[in-house]
């Protein structure tokens, strides 16, 4: 008769189950955290974006405006008249917050175009400039800056160009949101008169 051996195997003892329980409990808690920042990093990059259509769009609006002033049949209206009253001539102040009027009326509107945008300024308009989108809430404003402060202007063949302030001038678009606006884009751009002979 052959005798049977019988081996003994041990089960797994209270230390590496709990060892076990920890490194898992670990790894899923890396997971999480992972999962969580990447959520918030698309988010953010989801509302730069959109932040940088607004400015964008901020900056078109600005262009609009100048072609409407060449067009608008009224001899007062000047390439930069951009503001909507209380300016002489319409210019915009420098280093003023303006933001975008769509309903306002010109001052002295031309017969064939009653209404178009404006700006007004941010504190004495009591408009805000905010856009709001996809619940997030994004504020546009618009700083004027002299144009003679650039340096180093060309043209598309390369040539130096003299810029003044009487042919052109620097809009800064910037777009703020989040907890009391810490987030923000801007976009510099060299409005100039394309007429120069208006």
């Amino acid at each position: 008769m052959k005798k049977m051996l019988v081996t003994k195997t041990k089960g797994f003892g209270l230390l590496e189950v709990l060892l076990a329980g920890v490194i898992i409990i670990t790894m899923l808690g890396a997971l999480v955290v992972l999962g969580k920042t990447v959520l918030n990093n698309l988010s953010l990059t989801k509302q730069r974006a959109q932040a940088t259509f607004l400015a964008q769009q901020g900056i078109e609006m600005l262009r609009q405006i100048r072609d409407t002033n060449y067009i608008d049949n009224d001899p007062s209206t000047k390439w930069n008249s951009f503001v909507l009253e209380n300016i002489a001539d319409n210019k915009p102040k420098l280093n003023t917050e303006y933001v975008f009027d769509f309903k306002a009326a010109s001052s002295t509107p031309a017969p064939n175009y009653p209404n178009r945008s404006k700006l007004v300024e941010k504190d004495g308009s009591g408009i805000t400039g905010e856009v709001p989108l996809d619940g997030n809430k994004f504020t546009r404003t618009i700083i004027f800056k002299a144009a003679e402060d650039i340096d180093n202007v060309t043209d598309g063949l390369g040539n130096n160009i003299t810029v003044d302030n009487n042919n052109a001038i620097i809009a800064t678009c910037t777009i703020t949101w989040g907890d009391n606006n810490s987030k923000s884009v801007l976009i510099d751009e060299l409005i100039t008169n394309s007429h120069p002979n208006f």
